[in-house]
């Protein structure tokens, strides 16, 4: 395995910015995840639509038994009935509570009637048909359309909360990975620093052994050194393993192997000023964040359920109306033109009243549903307070950026100034070594807090957009 790979070196994969960002957006599992849940809440909406489809049924069976009967007069009559019977309904349901019914039945009875012991015999084999039409409408509970589309109102708003959830999920994935990257870049700009620091110290190490050898330094300052070397070696250690666990972090969000090396190709855009006042961004991300939209949305639809909860202490009251048209003849096309005629009509009309003495389960339902109400608003308060409090953060942490970076460009300056001075010095023999090393570390430090800045502001722009809902990501770099 070690021999394969001195032979075909793993390939170290290139990566901007922009690469990035795009493929988490495909690849992260969190996103498919709340893709799939947006998926699952359109079935949702398809199995509450349900209860308004129309549906259409149809029957047909065969009946057959024999008994006897005792007729004063006549004697015990046995009796043998065969009956074929067939029918066929549509019905359906309407938002105001109403449900519509047509049903047509039909069957064909023979009865056979034979005296015991005597040859009297008599069949009678007719058609018996009926069309009917009902109508049920609810008067008191299940009138108002709202009520009797909660289940797809429900429905609707679970998929709009799955549809934030998943813009909320992409954009905080996005957003990870955006300061994933840029904490990579860090740490690899870290090691070049370390790298650098530690090719110095070798170098003054064998400077100093010269000059300790040659009788001009006293064998102490290769302890210095020596010590400045070592703290070197240290330094681009934890440069490298911070380096390594960035590297590691983003693969995960971009779901790639985190065995494959990686090298980034995007540098960071300037710094520059915030064109939005503080209490603009507040405002903004009091209209867009999508965390704030996911809880106001759950806060309607935990109100929606709350008046439908009180919509149940109401009785049921149902009225029905039942009109019909039947026709009886032993030939089945002289009964349905008997039933068209309308020679045989019927008709009912009824009211139904169904009313619980204590009500508590719509008791309990409204008190819950209050509950929740109260809870969810508590919700949307509490998350307001923090986005306003993060917002303001975020902007603090960019001011402070922007200070500490153009500060660190002048200690720099001053640094590198210094550190060429100092060799200058120490070369003529009026600087020692351990200011030599002082300055080399300034130096060092200096380009540190710089490339800390640089970092710092843009993990912090990158949260202060998030919090205000503005996309990571829109095909090009923010």
């Amino acid at each position: 395995m070690i021999f394969l790979s001195l032979v075909f070196p793993v390939m170290s994969q290139e990566l901007s910015f922009e690469e990035a960002l795009s493929i988490a957006s495909k690849k992260n599992n969190e996103i498919k995840l709340a893709e799939l849940d947006v998926e699952s809440s359109e079935g949702g909406i398809l199995a509450a639509r349900s209860m308004f489809d129309p549906q259409l049924s149809a029957t047909v069976g065969q009946n057959v038994s024999t008994g006897q009967q005792f007729f004063a007069g006549f004697g015990l009559f046995k009796t043998e009935m065969s009956g074929l019977s067939w029918s066929s309904s549509l019905n359906s349901t309407l938002p105001s509570g109403t449900s519509i019914s047509i049903d047509w039945n039909n069957n064909q009875t023979a009865t056979k009637y034979q005296l015991e012991g005597a040859p009297i015999e008599q069949e009678v084999n007719p058609f018996d048909t009926g069309l009917s039409f009902s109508v049920n409408q609810s008067l008191l509970e299940g009138v108002i359309p709202s009520y009797n589309l909660r289940m797809l109102r429900e429905a609707q708003s679970a998929q709009g909360i799955s549809t934030i959830t998943l813009e909320e999920t992409r954009q905080r994935i996005l957003a990870s990975v955006a300061q994933r990257y840029w904490e990579l870049y860090y740490y690899s700009k870290l090691v070049d620093i370390a790298t650098q620091a530690v090719d110095i110290a070798q170098e003054e190490r064998r400077v100093i052994s010269a000059q300790i050898q040659e009788g001009n330094l006293a064998p102490i300052e290769l302890d210095r050194v020596e010590a400045a070397y070592l703290n070197a070696q240290s330094a681009l250690i934890d440069a490298e393993n911070g380096r390594e666990l960035a590297k590691e972090s983003l693969q995960l969000m971009l779901n790639e192997p985190t065995t494959a090396p990686l090298v980034l190709t995007s540098t960071p855009p300037p710094l520059t000023d915030l064109s939005i006042s503080e209490e603009e961004a507040i405002e903004t991300a009091r209209q867009n964040n999508l965390t704030l939209r996911s809880l106001r949305a759950a806060l309607a639809l935990a109100k929606m359920q709350e008046k439908n909860s009180r919509h149940t202490r109401l009785p049921t009251l149902t009225a029905t109306a039942r009109f019909s048209l039947n026709g009886w003849d032993e030939d089945f096309g002289n009964a349905i033109d008997e039933m068209i005629s309308g020679e045989l009509p019927g008709r009912y009309i009824g009211l139904n009243l169904n009313m619980p003495i204590g009500n508590l389960a719509a008791k309990g339902e409204i008190l819950s549903q209050k509950v929740s109400t109260e809870k969810a608003i508590l919700n949307v308060e509490n998350m307001e307070i923090s986005i306003e409090q993060q917002v303001r953060s975020q902007i603090r942490n960019i001011r402070s950026a922007q200070i500490k970076n153009q500060l660190a460009q002048i200690n720099l300056k001053v640094a590198e100034k210094t550190l060429l001075a100092d060799r200058s010095l120490r070369a003529a023999g009026r600087k020692t070594a351990k200011d030599l090393l002082s300055s080399i570390r300034a130096v060092d430090d200096a380009k540190t807090t710089y490339e800390k800045s640089i970092s710092d502001y843009h993990l912090a722009w990158i949260e202060l957009q998030r919090l205000m809902g503005n996309p990571i990501y829109s095909g090009k770099m923010p």
